[in-house]
């Protein structure tokens, strides 16, 4: 008999869903499914996905993993990563009255600028820095431009679960924590935002609808784990949460996170501070341009990427500010734009993809300075980007004067969806001791002072 714990990664553009041997870290090839869902991204800045796009790609994917586990399969527990931050209002029959408003989502951007005047000590209190990523703006942006008042306003997770489970109730702590509406030390929400939410709970579900019961008999009254923020769940895949490493994860956007156990840490100036559940803390910062910023090169710029490497041993050309999606931690400026300088006819796409790289590692020492990152630390590296673009590696090691231990997975945030769920309902560590490195990058004394000088002229255009 197969005894499989199933993971659930929801992310801004795709969901993953995934069987894992209970008590392993690897998934079975063979029941990977995947789906992909649009997201809209308006002139005005707002970004966002249709909730029946994110229901059904749910499902597909979900069906393509039961198509393939064994036939003796026992699923022992079901658990979900899902991007952090986002919203979707509904009304009292859990109907969507909008669409889901995504955390790269800046049109309360402007919002943002009010409230830090009003409440400016309130981020010491919810642990999230005032910034147009955060749930508490959305919600803010939306009362204020007079849109019909929702019942609740749902996490997407807490929203796929209510239309797949008959028990669902509100979202975990773990999702709470990232909203900029709870208060932390009480471990509720804010008083002002109580009644537009769902009570916070960690309790599994297991009570599949009819319909959904019938479709996935496999998974009849198996737990299902309520979803964590997806730079928890990729903490945890990184195989780091109990040892307190600093881990660095670049897929879309780019974090530095460390995790500790027992009473809440103190936010350092600059950085977040979120929960995985009661007593489980992760500090850190992110940056909206990572992979996101690969992307847009390898869509709108000819260029070789292989010949990027050999071109750092040359004087840099040209000076990027990477801010394609505004900017996050250290210092939370809604309104930052990327920009080009140095540009002449003769400058190369090489060039600049690699100005572009170089700027994303810049950023991302900034952040990892304000945890305390240096010559000695080792940073657990993942994240697909990394596997795109290896080179990016070393450029962070060479940025942040320190040794980058890159894994050899991209699916941190699968991995760690499922091994919560295997914690939570069999107790299994958080800890890996058996991680496959699949590169170590170590900083040179050249790197970093080439690094040096372009944080030198970044600081200067800023």
């Amino acid at each position: 008999m197969n005894h499989l714990t199933i993971g659930i990664d929801i992310g801004t553009s795709s969901v993953r869903v995934a069987a894992f041997p209970t008590g392993g870290w690897d998934f079975i090839d063979a029941t990977l499914g995947t789906r992909t869902m649009p997201v809209s991204r308006g002139t005005d800045g707002g970004e966002t996905v249709e909730p029946d796009d994110l229901l059904n790609a749910v499902i597909g994917a979900m069906d393509d993993c039961l198509a393939n586990v064994p036939p003796d399969a026992v699923i022992d527990a079901i658990g979900t990563s899902c991007f952090w931050h986002s919203v979707v209002p509904v009304d009292a029959d859990k109907v969507p009255i909008g669409p889901v408003l995504l955390w790269s989502d800046r049109r309360c951007a402007d919002v943002v600028d009010a409230l830090r005047a009003e409440h400016p000590n309130l981020p010491d209190i919810t642990g999230c820095p005032w910034h147009a990523s955060f749930a508490i703006a959305k919600i803010e942006w939306w009362k204020r431009r007079g849109f019909e008042t929702p019942f609740r306003w749902l996490s997407p997770a807490e929203w796929v679960e209510s239309q797949l489970l008959i028990d669902a109730s509100g979202p975990s702590t773990c999702m709470a924590s990232a909203s900029g509406c709870m208060d932390q030390a009480n471990q509720c929400w804010l008083t002002d935002y109580a009644p537009l939410l769902n009570p916070i709970s960690d309790t599994p579900r297991i009570q599949l609808t009819h319909s959904f019961t019938e479709r996935w008999p496999l998974l009849r009254a198996v737990p299902w784990v309520p979803a964590i923020g997806d730079g928890a769940a990729a903490n945890i895949g990184t195989g780091h949460w109990q040892d307190g490493k600093i881990t660095v994860t670049v897929g879309t956007s780019v974090a530095v996170r460390q995790c500790c156990d027992g009473p809440m840490p103190i936010r350092p100036e600059g950085l977040w501070r979120y929960q995985l559940g009661p007593e489980r803390w992760l500090v850190g910062g992110a940056s909206s341009n990572g992979g996101s910023v690969w992307h847009w090169l390898c869509s709108n710029l000819k260029f070789n990427p292989d010949a990027l490497a050999d071109l750092r041993s040359t004087p840099p050309t040209v000076t990027v500010l990477p801010y394609y999606s505004g900017e996050r931690a250290p210092w939370w400026t809604d309104h930052l734009t990327a920009s080009i300088h140095g540009l002449t006819a003769g400058t190369s796409g090489e060039e600049i993809a690699l100005a572009h790289l170089e700027a994303i590692a810049v950023h991302t020492s900034w952040i990892g300075a304000k945890l305390g990152v240096g010559t000695q630390t080792i940073l657990a590296a993942s994240g697909n980007a990394l596997q795109q673009s290896p080179l990016l590696a070393q450029c962070i090691a060479d940025a942040c004067g320190c040794t980058v231990e890159q894994q050899e997975t991209g699916e941190q945030s699968l991995i760690g969806a499922a091994r919560w769920a295997m914690h939570t309902i069999n107790n299994y560590e958080l800890t890996n001791s058996n991680i496959i490195i699949k590169e170590v990058h170590t900083s040179s004394t050249d790197g970093n002072q080439r690094m040096q000088s372009i944080a030198t002229r970044m600081n200067d255009l800023l």
